[in-house]
């Protein structure tokens, strides 16, 4: 594959038994330019695709009587391709597979695959962890997520205003540690009892009730604290 300095270095390929319809769904209905291809475009075996940067490749499944021919004196090679040929004979392909590509507009995106012919499998939905997506089923199996980043409107963890965020944040400044990740449970239940019972002159024990009744109701901490 050739170096592009305008692709992610990360690319998947999925394996197809029907690699027409594939790349129909791919290049057709989902936008994908095809950058490369082997032997050619019209007969292609594997094929390289791009998304706004984003690498997807296409294979279809090694011939096993052909693995020790190719892979003459290479034993590991040999039975690393063996292994891969037993294991699509024995599997659908792409089952269990979910994929993320970023678009710029997911609800244009969603509007132009329709009217590309693709039949979106859901319609999009603002996600609490800050993208918007829909998803459609791919031929070879996989689930593909379509997305972009969203402002959110409340933290997720505490659920006060995000005022100044940035799309794809979904946390305030008072529930991230110094490297943005999310604090711990406790100190952010200590936190928000503490300005419970000073805003609203409640005992300590009923503000931290309080406090940790509210947590609970936030994406982050609706399956309970980690320690629980």
């Amino acid at each position: 594959m050739r170096d592009n300095a305008h692709q992610n270095p990360n690319s998947v390929e999925i394996t197809t038994t029907d690699m027409g319809a594939s790349l129909k769904f791919w290049v057709d209905l989902a936008g994908f330019e095809m950058k490369e291809s082997w032997p050619n475009p019209e007969n292609a075996l594997w094929a390289n695709l791009c998304l706004n940067g984003q690498a997807l490749m296409l294979g279809v499944p090694m011939e096993a009587e052909k693995i020790e021919e190719y892979f003459q004196e290479e034993p590991e090679w040999t039975a690393w391709c063996k292994e891969i040929a037993e294991e699509q004979s024995q599997h659908p392909t792409g089952v269990g597979l979910r994929l993320y590509f970023k678009v710029d507009d997911v609800n244009d995106y969603h509007r132009q695959f329709s009217e590309n012919g693709g039949t979106p499998a859901t319609t999009t939905r603002t996600q609490f962890y800050g993208i918007r997506d829909f998803g459609v089923h791919s031929p070879e199996g996989a689930r593909v997520h379509f997305f972009q980043h969203v402002k959110m409107e409340g933290c997720q963890s505490c659920g006060c205003p995000l005022v100044d965020s940035k799309a794809g944040e979904i946390y305030c400044e008072h529930c991230m540690d110094g490297q943005g990740n999310l604090k711990p449970f406790d100190d952010i239940l200590h936190a928000c009892a503490s300005w419970m019972k000073k805003s609203k002159e409640l005992e300590p024990s009923v503000a931290r009730k309080a406090a940790e009744d509210s947590l609970k109701e936030q994406p982050a901490w609706s399956n309970g604290s980690p320690d629980s």
